[in-house]
């Protein structure tokens, strides 16, 4: 074996080795880590519980303080219709929306969390190992055809693909991890319009 296809060789299993390190073996068991971290620990379960009793129930509240308010007759049996039309409750039901969003926006950020985790690994080993196929398709021990020259061709390029597609999901994945660890932060706590308005 020339030196240079030697070389070429332990280039591409050092760079194999370095995707392994950074992104198959953090990744592979991370959705794990993160169920472990935020589900078991109960720490998802305290967002949800926080926005619930910050901003849930205290609108819930205001709601039925409002119509129990607008009721003429507190002995008789509520006109839901009338009552309905009589009292604004459009503020309360915004406040509403705004809770239940943030409870589905930390839920999504979760799921998608684990989603790239999983996609990481896998984008990972396959750039792994289509590393280790480069310096074998410039062999020149294959013979001249056609289809080894589309091999040479379609081995970079799924190479260069891979490493472009790995590094983005990096950044999603990065960036999303950031917003929900924000998300969760401030998860109980009313949006800054609603404070800013009370």
């Amino acid at each position: 074996m020339p030196t240079t296809e030697f070389f070429s060789f332990a280039a591409a299993v050092a760079w194999s080795g370095l995707w392994i390190n950074l992104v198959i073996i953090p990744f592979f068991n991370k959705g794990e880590k993160l169920h472990q971290d935020y589900k078991e620990k109960g720490s998802l379960d305290a967002a949800f519980a926080a926005i619930e009793s910050n901003r849930l129930l205290p609108t819930l509240a205001s709601i039925f303080e409002r119509a129990r308010e607008a009721q003429e007759d507190k002995r008789s049996r509520i006109d839901m219709e009338a009552l309905l039309q009589s009292v604004d409750f459009l503020p309360d039901l915004e406040q509403l929306e705004h809770a239940l969003q943030a409870k589905r926006s930390i839920e999504e950020c979760y799921k998608l969390l684990h989603a790239l985790a999983s996609r990481l690994w896998k984008w990972g080993l396959f750039h792994g190992f289509v590393t280790l196929l480069l310096p074998v398709s410039w062999l020149n021990v294959l013979p001249d055809s056609i289809w080894i020259l589309v091999i040479r061709i379609l081995i970079p390029v799924a190479w260069g693909l891979s490493l472009v597609w790995l590094v983005r999901l990096m950044f999603v994945f990065h960036k999303q991890m950031a917003i929900f660890v924000v998300a969760r932060k401030y998860s109980g706590r009313l949006p800054r319009h609603d404070i800013s308005s009370s």
